[in-house]
């Protein structure tokens, strides 16, 4: 997701690799990101847990609490852990593009069956990003 002062249309709307620079259009674009990693990937270490698989992390606690506390749990913690306001300070910060990592289950929850409720928490982030 870029920033706002970056054209959406057109030719010059496209990032481009010159040597070690990027471009937009004829002229260098600095990039300054920010990894919301964690929120829609799940990650061992930011729960302070061993760094296994999402599999691994589902399994186990599915034995020891069951398959509705951890859909309450994975649901609370996507409805929480970044929300729109954090898009409001993260534009405060002089960041003009965010890498929002997904674990490919969030939206494709069996072969050829997706999620809505997947696919909506991207289509949040790019809005709040837009809207920033």
């Amino acid at each position: 997701m870029i920033s706002r002062n970056i054209p959406r249309r057109g030719n010059d709307a496209f990032l481009k690799v010159s040597g070690r620079r990027v471009l937009l259009g004829n002229s260098p674009l600095y990039l300054t990101g920010l990894n919301l990693g964690g929120w829609l990937m799940p990650e061992g270490y930011i729960l302070h847990a061993p760094n296994r698989g999402v599999r691994f992390f589902r399994e186990q606690f599915i034995r020891q609490r069951g398959a509705a506390e951890l859909t309450a749990l994975e649901r609370s913690f996507r409805d929480n852990f970044i929300q729109e306001d954090d898009f409001s300070r993260i534009k405060g910060l002089g960041v003009n593009s965010i890498r929002l990592p997904f674990h490919y289950g969030l939206i494709e929850t069996k072969p050829y069956q997706y999620s809505k409720e997947g696919v909506r928490y991207l289509d949040h982030a790019i809005r709040w990003a837009k809207a920033q």
